[in-house]
């Protein structure tokens, strides 16, 4: 009897979405910052590889590019992509991680305090070099990257 109701548990808890919470969180999205520390010539994006138990794995993308401008651009402003792993916290399921740009001989130190919300988004706050800047958010990727800069 007690194998059977196991086993009755085992299917309706794998059958219920549980064990796919992940699959909400992953992909890529827009990652928008209230202060920007990055140019908006073109978006920056917030990659989530893999969601397994509570680590988090994933790129950031962030745009460092002038743009067209009447000069040739610095090494370091172009697009970095920067890879993080994160656990998310058991009871209040906030996410922190930490990336590192290079910005000609120093680096910048961006972490990332936040959130995932049902739709798979992510929002929270953000500091660079240990001072809080302001808040981020990021928002699925459903058009294209033209049309999203018009409106923004």
């Amino acid at each position: 009897m007690k194998q059977f109701t196991f086993f009755l548990f085992f299917i309706l808890v794998s059958g219920s979405g549980i064990g796919r919470a992940g699959a909400q969180v992953a992909g890529k999205t827009h990652l928008l910052f209230s202060a920007g520390p990055t140019t908006s010539f073109t978006p920056n994006v917030l990659e989530i590889s893999s969601v397994e138990n509570r680590r988090i794995t994933g790129k950031v993308y962030l745009q460092f590019s002038i743009g067209p401008q009447g000069r040739a651009p610095q090494e370091w402003e172009k697009t970095h992509v920067l890879p993080f792993s994160a656990t998310a916290d058991a009871e209040t399921g906030k996410v922190v991680f930490v990336v590192e740009v290079p910005q000609g001989i120093r680096k910048l130190r961006f972490a990332f305090s936040g959130y995932f919300f049902p739709g798979g988004g992510f929002a929270g706050v953000y500091s660079i070099d240990g001072k809080e800047r302001g808040a981020f958010f990021s928002r699925a990727i459903t058009k294209p990257a033209p049309q999203l800069l018009k409106e923004i």
